[in-house]
């Protein structure tokens, strides 16, 4: 079975109703938008879907065209590339929050785990955030925690000057 949504039905809690402009009535769930951190499954399921994509690709004629298709409908390049950016915005904030917990000597899985747990907002802790760490580690998690929460892009922008200085003036 290739990877998509076969099935219109989602349970649970986590659904709701909702209207597109263009395709009409349906559900949405929580794993396409950014109401918790961590790596939503909706690019998950694009990365895969982009992964399978390059390996039919070995097989087809180099001029053949060969689109992703997810949830009946084809997926731009500018979403596929903004899916990934994300994906690796989350990887790369991981790889360097987890830098300083090493250097100070924590355990490497440990603080792996710490620094993953802030970044998508769970709330687990393997002991490592206690009242006694070192302060920069504090700020590393409150940074991580704030990313994972607010989501990437959204922070960037709020921190990008040309987004707020001089808006007043233009309009």
């Amino acid at each position: 079975m290739p990877l998509g949504w076969r099935s219109r039905r989602r349970a649970g809690p986590a659904t709701r109703p909702c209207r597109s402009p263009s395709s009409g009535p349906r559900r949405c769930s929580c794993c396409s938008f950014p109401w918790c951190g961590g790596i939503k499954l909706l690019r998950l399921l694009l990365l895969l879907r982009l992964l399978q994509l390059l390996i039919r690709r070995t097989a087809l004629p180099p001029h053949a065209v060969a689109d992703v298709h997810f949830g009946g409908r084809i997926v731009s390049a500018e979403e596929l590339a903004r899916a990934l950016l994300l994906m690796l915005l989350f990887l790369l904030t991981v790889g360097l929050s987890w830098l300083p917990f090493v250097a100070l000597g924590t355990a490497p899985l440990e603080a792996l785990f710490e620094v993953v747990s802030a970044v998508g907002t769970v709330g687990l802790s393997s002991g490592v955030a206690a009242p006694d760490l070192d302060p920069l580690l504090k700020l590393v998690l409150i940074a991580d925690m704030l990313l994972g929460r607010v989501e990437f892009v959204a922070l960037l922008v709020l921190l990008y000057p040309r987004t707020w200085i001089g808006k007043r003036a233009s309009t």
